[in-house]
């Protein structure tokens, strides 16, 4: 058993990734509300696998899975346990600093100016007059999203049927390659609605009833027909984050009280489904199984998936070979989602070759090796840190590249929405569907848009409300 040392030290490494993790959060924020928001996804989903699920093991004694590697802390020795925790601290801080650098050139004031208005988009304050290239709907918002829900229903009704998911009967385990990403249509046109209409066309009631009815349907194809989450959570980040772009709104308590609720609600969805048809479970209904859940908030949004942190710490106490980047290699040619995988193994396909053969070798579902585990698996200790260091670049110099056009802003959207997955997962998957997504976003984004050329004014404060009605009319 490690010794009582190494257990107070992992619950300060966890502590101190919060306290990263807030840090960073905390800055971020002084950016305006696209900012907190990107903020606010790293701290709840990172925060979750490395800060949160170690103070849950140390609690529990155990972690891991019934039915795949389920194993208690007293197995594990403690140079493994000291490993993952020097890991995981010293990867959370790569990925703030990342983060915040990621902004580097960008000042809070320049913000100031667009938190004084909900509809406006940004102006240029460098010059009296600016043209800039703007995208507009080509087509009405409602036939569009019409035709999109008419699309994703059709295509998930041949691989599912309505309530299945609810009966372990997941319509996404029959995807055929290129057709499941048509079953996402209704999700990526209301992002490219979202992104490309007019201000005045968001205030009517009719439309935000079409955008809410769509998102509502989208919802329901994937956590009753097909049973998957991944997309549903990219789709309402990446929503989120272009209305918090576009129109800054929501604010930053309404931000906070939507992510709380939706993780507990995701968290009890899993619960209801997936562990209601576990054996242990079968004689007790669904009411009481989310019951029970609701009572341990903590194991609710740790214990039911196995965390990155537990994949790290399996792979520190293992120490494989090192793979020398091998598992990437599958992801520079990832097929579109349901096709089957040729070529190098991607790292959870190799990672459940080692810590769960039974599963491996009935080729269905394999575990995510997660963003750490997987550089890990790979290049070694010097791994986690620079792919974390890369990942918090990379949202950080993406959304400062989205307050300039709209393509930038839909990509940088679903890059963020893609972030919880990515903290799983491994490369191939990454690539396999959130490259897909982003690819066929943009894709729609060029079809049913047209670019045209907007003049915006630049009105000095001084000139007073007057000047500024005078300049609308």
């Amino acid at each position: 058993m490690p010794n009582q040392f190494v257990l107070f030290m992992t619950l300060l490494a966890s502590l101190a990734n919060i306290g990263i993790l807030v840090a960073c959060y905390r800055h971020l924020a002084r950016f305006g509300e696209s900012s907190a928001f990107l903020g606010l996804i790293v701290l709840a989903t990172w925060g979750t696998e490395y800060g949160l699920r170690p103070i849950s093991i140390l609690i529990d004694r155990e972690f891991g899975r019934a039915g795949g590697y389920l194993r208690y802390l007293t197995e594990i020795s403690p140079a493994g346990l000291t490993d993952a925790n020097l890991v995981s601290l010293v990867s959370t801080g790569a990925l703030a600093l990342g983060l915040t650098t990621g902004f580097h050139g960008l000042s809070p004031r320049s913000n100031a100016a667009d938190r004084t208005s909900s509809l406006a988009p940004i102006i240029p304050q460098h010059r009296p007059a600016a043209m800039s290239l703007r995208r507009r709907l080509r087509l009405p918002i409602g036939p569009l999203l019409a035709l999109a829900v008419v699309i994703s229903a059709a295509i998930a009704l041949q691989l599912g049927t309505l309530g299945g998911a609810l009966n372990g009967q997941f319509g996404r385990l029959n995807s055929n390659g290129i057709l499941y990403l048509f079953v996402n249509m209704v999700g990526l046109v209301l992002l490219v609605t979202l992104a490309s209409m007019q201000p005045d066309a968001m205030a009517q009631r009719s439309t935000r009833r079409a955008l809410l009815g769509s998102y509502l349907v989208f919802v329901a194809i994937h956590l009753l027909v097909l049973g998957g989450r991944a997309e549903v959570i990219i789709v309402t980040i990446a929503a989120v984050m272009i209305l918090t772009g576009r129109f800054r709104r929501p604010g930053h308590r309404a931000l906070i009280t939507g992510l709380v609720v939706a993780t507990l609600l995701l968290g009890v969805q899993r619960v209801t489904t997936r562990e209601a048809l576990a054996p242990e479970n079968l004689q007790s209904s669904r009411v009481t199984l989310a019951l029970r859940s609701l009572a341990d908030p903590l194991a609710l949004i740790t214990r039911y998936d196995v965390s990155a942190y537990e994949k790290l710490l399996l792979l520190e106490e293992a120490d494989p070979p090192l793979a020398g980047g091998a598992t990437y290699l599958a992801a520079l040619g990832a097929p579109v989602p349901g096709s089957r995988l040729e070529g190098p193994e991607g790292g959870n396909r190799a990672f459940t070759r080692l810590f769960i053969p039974a599963r491996y070798e009935r080729d269905v579902t394999f575990e995510g090796i997660s963003l750490l585990g997987e550089a890990r698996y790979n290049f070694g200790w010097v791994g986690p840190p620079v792919f974390a260091l890369l990942a918090g670049a990379l949202l950080g110099g993406l959304l400062r590249r989205a307050r300039r056009s709209d393509p930038w802003r839909l990509t940088s959207a679903l890059v963020l929405g893609i972030f919880p997955s990515l903290v799983r997962a491994d490369a191939v998957n990454t690539a396999a569907l959130g490259g897909s997504l982003i690819v066929l976003t943009l894709t729609l984004l060029a079809v049913v848009t047209r670019s045209s050329i907007l003049q915006h004014r630049f009105l000095h404060a001084a000139q007073g409300p007057a000047t500024l009605a005078r300049s609308e009319n």
